[in-house]
């Protein structure tokens, strides 16, 4: 009789692998490429890749410990290196199902922080929250540093917003949203730049009389600042001598009066006054006029027409009320009245020689 022997081959099984988002389990994942291997490491299959359903079905799997391993992440998605180790039991006759996940790839913002009109100015202190869309904080205490600059990394591809919530020191509060929003795939960081202005100042100018201290109506006035640029054409006080100057950035300001209260001499000099940075309170700027004395007025064109032609003649006599005469006139009048005189001279030597 010749021996006969019967084998029998294990059943094999299978393994189904699905591929999603990391975030949105309901997301599936194509173009992911794997290796199977086993326990060893030793490649048994390999280009493995998920199709459009986000899955890999490997079939004829003996029962035993196999790993399948990432070598390829799906377009926009961090490759996840991690083995997925899984086992076939013996028997099995459904196919194992395993779900591997992947994270998209992170973007990252820089902001820098600068004057609103030096644009090459820097500015440090800046303090700013990371919001979702909707204004959920999801990153606090975020401050500038000394180049101007905050970056954040790690950011999952989506909508955001920065808030400021403390301004720089000596600058207004700028207290709009930036929204942003970081695109799948981005490779390169995000750049803002975000400006604040200068705490605004003011000052009053309070235009008084130099002795009493009274305060003076109607002094015109102009505004320029060092450079000569007019920053007020015209301002003119009021009934209480002041007059507002608003919104000056801080620098050196030149107040010129224009023209002068009534019966009061005009400022030949202007006058220098700052703002500084920070200034919370407006600045008062006094200005004394001197008034005029009587007698002191300067004469006009006109009346000086009238005191050298009128009332006074060529030797200052005041009591000729017509007009002095030419000095070519003058020369004319001495010359006849010469001759008369010479003429009525002779006439009298004559009738004395006839007489004797």
């Amino acid at each position: 009789m010749v021996p006969i022997t019967a084998t029998n081959e294990l059943t094999a099984g299978a393994v189904k692998l699905t591929k999603v988002d990391a975030d949105d389990k309901n997301l599936v994942l194509e173009g992911a490429e794997f290796e199977l291997q086993d326990t060893e490491g030793k490649v048994l299959q390999e280009s493995l890749k998920t199709d459009e359903d986000g899955k890999i079905l490997i079939e004829g799997l003996k029962p035993g410990k196999y790993q399948l391993v990432e070598t390829k992440a799906p377009a926009y998605y961090q490759l996840n290196s991690e083995p997925i180790t899984f086992t076939i039991e013996k028997g099995q006759a459904k196919a194992l199902e395993v779900v591997a996940e992947n994270s998209l790839i992170p973007g990252s913002v820089e902001l820098t922080k600068v004057d609103a009109d030096d644009k090459n100015l820097v500015l440090e202190g800046a303090e700013f929250v990371l919001q979702d869309i909707e204004g959920k904080v999801l990153q606090e205490g975020l401050k500038t540093d000394k180049d101007g600059k905050i970056r954040i990394e790690g950011l999952k591809p989506g909508k955001y917003q920065m808030v400021e919530t403390k301004a720089p020191a000596y600058y207004q509060l700028n207290s709009d949203p930036i929204d942003f929003t970081i695109e799948k795939g981005q490779a390169k960081t995000l750049e803002l730049m975000v400006t604040n202005k200068l705490i605004l100042g003011s000052a009053i100018v309070k235009k008084v009389d130099e002795k009493t201290n009274q305060p003076l109506e109607n002094a015109h006035f102009k505004l320029t600042d060092k450079q000569g640029n007019i920053i007020m054409e015209e301002g003119i006080s009021g009934r209480d001598g002041s007059l507002e100057l608003i919104d000056l950035l801080p620098g050196e300001y030149l107040l010129f009066e224009t023209k002068a209260p009534n019966g009061y001499k005009k400022l030949s000099e202007p006058i220098m006054f700052e703002i500084t940075k920070g200034q919370q309170e407006p600045i008062v700027v006094k200005v004394a006029n001197e008034k005029i004395v009587s007698g002191e007025q300067k004469p006009t064109k006109e009346s000086d027409d009238e005191s050298g032609t009128k009332g006074e003649d060529s030797s200052g006599s005041k009591n000729n009320p017509g007009k002095t005469l030419p000095d070519t006139a003058t020369s004319y009048f001495n010359y006849i009245l010469a001759g008369v005189l010479l003429i009525g001279f002779s006439v009298l030597i004559r009738i004395r020689k006839r007489g004797n």
